[in-house]
């Protein structure tokens, strides 16, 4: 059984044999009767992961930076490219290494120096780079919008807070207390509040396309006779389509930083298109099933972004437009159907956002809980665990803390930007340490070959259903901190130039907010943010970078150094019961399968073996404390 086992950086995985190699079940230890992801609901579950509350919120901020429609539309083109490029990127990954964790497992697998670096800064971005707040955020704009609350409320012995804010804060307050105590109702309520989302969008387009081409006619009543007979004669009218002129009207105003700030938003908008590859152990045929429905999935997005992009422009005046905040849905069902009904609407966007928000929250409970199984979190034991109620509370709560404190900080005018920017630059971030590994996973060989004239690494042939993808004996390379290429054998590999075009968009997309924004023409600060410096969130996504490269010296060197010990690392399998330590609880007999430590040998997964009893199970982390003179303490 320890032959057929493989470890890329730090996951142990079961290579596949036979014909199970080529759709990728065997590749870890989850049974077959386990994986209940078809390609129907792998294209619904990114779907609904990338549509949130960008479409609802994003499109007036993104027109306020781009300043006329067609920069605005081209913004929303590009970042559906960005995304593309994306796709493929993450494609490639998910069907070579078709396990469940996202880019953990990437980067785990490419960087193997330093030992736990990478998991370690990326532990960190799971905790604290999570978009909650920001759709939290929108959640209170529209509740406030949609019942005519006033603008700040205040309580006694408390300071006035904006009410956006307080719904915003309650919103959070409900989620947690929904999935902390109760899975199954959390997830029902989340699946019926998202039930009618793709149909709502589509009844947008064709409410808008029919308002913009009616003709000119009274009103009887508040709603007129015809759609949009009440908006050409109550309302500013759109002329953002009218001409060519009157589409690109305000091009001249924009600059660099402000582009790539609405990029941003955009993009902020796309992010989900990898969600597949956080479930892989759960997908039935994983490599066939993502290659198919994720191409699908953010083909139907771009479509149905585009076109709603386009009646926005249709029917809200440009200038309104621009100065909605969060709420141009509302103004936009405010003009085809009247005032009454945008109340209505916002309520009903409201409940959307809602929704994404309970569906966020779950996934996002569960990413810590999964970096707790990892051992690397302080406190491990207690982020991994499902106590008291079988549903991950304490990374629930975790969440919940951060987004309240993130929510607190930024000047209230400015924080929905603030929060979406730095979601979208921690996103860029990690997309270009993922597209940089695989790049330098393709061309370290040859920059090797270039300075030593031997090259030590040979692509192997196209993969056969006897080859495993990847080879649990093939760890060393000219460049030691950088996993092998030559088992590297994906079924799909995405074309060179959308990896290299991914990876140079998302440097641009990195270096470009650091240049200072132009100013307006009335002579007002560039930028879009109110009160902050045009670089907050640029500080802010890095700074999260420093804090896990600063914890993983402190825990990984400088205490072991410090105390005289080293740690060890054994991979455990289901040894849980009914999941007290946050594994599913069902395969309570396995020990220790490898231990890890500063005296195994990184290049072929490190550690020395221990013991194998029986795999089944969620597999996760113990550390040890070995003292130099062999005393063993149990961290």
């Amino acid at each position: 059984m320890l032959d057929s086992s493989s470890s890329y950086g730090d996951t142990t995985v079961v290579p596949a044999h036979g014909g199970a190699a080529q759709h990728g079940e065997h590749f870890d230890n989850v049974p077959h009767s386990k994986r209940k992801l078809g390609t129907t609901s792998v294209v619904f579950l990114i779907f609904n992961r990338i549509i949130g509350t960008g479409i609802y919120a994003t499109p007036s901020t993104i027109l306020l930076s781009a300043r006329s429609p067609a920069l605005a539309l081209l913004m929303w083109l590009v970042g559906a490219s960005i995304a593309a490029m994306g796709l493929a990127v993450y494609i490639e990954f998910g069907t070579t290494l078709p396990r469940s964790g996202g880019e953990k497992n990437y980067v785990e697998y490419i960087y193997l120096r330093p030992r736990f670096l990478a998991t370690c800064i990326y532990a960190f971005y799971g905790v604290m780079a999570n978009l909650s707040a920001a759709n939290s955020l929108v959640f209170g704009e529209y509740a406030a919008h949609a019942f005519s609350l006033p603008s700040s409320l205040s309580f006694p012995l408390l300071p006035s807070l904006p009410t956006p804010l307080i719904l915003a804060l309650l919103a959070l307050s409900f989620n947690l207390l929904l999935h902390g105590f109760s899975v199954r109702l959390g997830l029902g309520l989340s699946n019926v509040l998202g039930f009618g989302k793709l149909a709502f969008l589509c009844f947008i387009v064709i409410a808008g396309v029919v308002g913009m081409f009616v003709s000119d006619s009274p009103c009887t009543g508040d709603m007129g006779t015809h759609i949009g007979g009440c908006w050409r004669n109550r309302y500013p009218r759109s002329t953002s389509l009218d001409s060519w002129h009157t589409f690109w009207e305000g091009s001249s105003e924009i600059g660099v930083n402000s582009f790539v700030t609405g990029l941003y938003n955009v993009i902020w908008s796309f992010i989900g298109y990898s969600n597949a590859n956080y479930a892989l152990s759960e997908i039935s045929r994983p490599i066939q099933t993502i290659k198919r429905a994720a191409p699908l999935a953010l083909l139907s997005v771009t479509l149905l972004y585009l076109a709603v992009n386009i009646v926005y422009l249709g029917v809200v005046e440009k200038g309104e437009m621009m100065g909605s905040g969060e709420i141009v849905a509302a103004l936009f069902f405010r003009n085809l159907f009247g005032e009454a009904t945008g109340k209505v609407l916002s309520a009903l966007i409201a409940l959307s956002t809602l929704g994404n928000l309970l569906a966020g929250q779950f996934t996002q409970g569960r990413i810590i809980q999964e970096l707790g199984r990892e051992g690397i979190l302080p406190f491990s034991p207690f982020f991994a665990s499902n106590k008291p109620f079988n549903t991950p509370l304490p990374g629930l709560f975790t969440q919940y803390a951060v987004s309240c404190a993130v929510l607190l900080t930024p000047p209230a005018g400015d924080a929905y930007l603030f929060l979406v920017n730095m979601s979208s630059y921690c996103n860029t971030l990690i997309n270009t340490v993922v597209a940089l590994g695989l790049i330098l996973l393709y061309y370290s060989p040859s920059v090797s070959s270039f300075f030593s004239h031997s090259p030590s690494l040979t692509p192997s042939s196209t993969p056969s259903s006897s080859t495993p993808l990847i080879s649990p004996h093939s760890r060393t390379t000219s460049f030691p901190w950088i996993a092998p290429l030559s088992r590297w054998n994906p079924p799909f590999r995405a074309p060179k130039i959308l990896l290299i075009g991914f990876f140079v968009s998302n440097l641009l997309l990195i270096a470009v907010p650091l240049v200072p924004p132009a100013p307006r023409a009335d002579g007002a600060r560039g930028g879009v943010y109110k009160s902050l410096p045009y670089w907050s969130h640029v500080v802010a996504a890095l700074s999260i970078s420093l804090v896990g490269t600063l914890y993983w010296y402190v825990w990984s060197r400088w205490l072991p150094r410090h105390y005289g010990y080293r740690l060890e690392r054994q991979v455990v399998y289901g040894d849980a019961k009914d999941g007290d330590d946050g594994s599913e609880g069902e395969d309570a007999d396995v020990v220790d399968v490898r231990v890890e430590g500063e005296g195994g040998d990184e290049a072929d997964g490190g550690g020395r073996v221990v013991g194998v009893l029986k795999t089944g199970g969620v597999s996760r982390y113990v550390f040890r404390k070995v003292r130099v003179d062999g005393l063993v303490a149990a961290s």
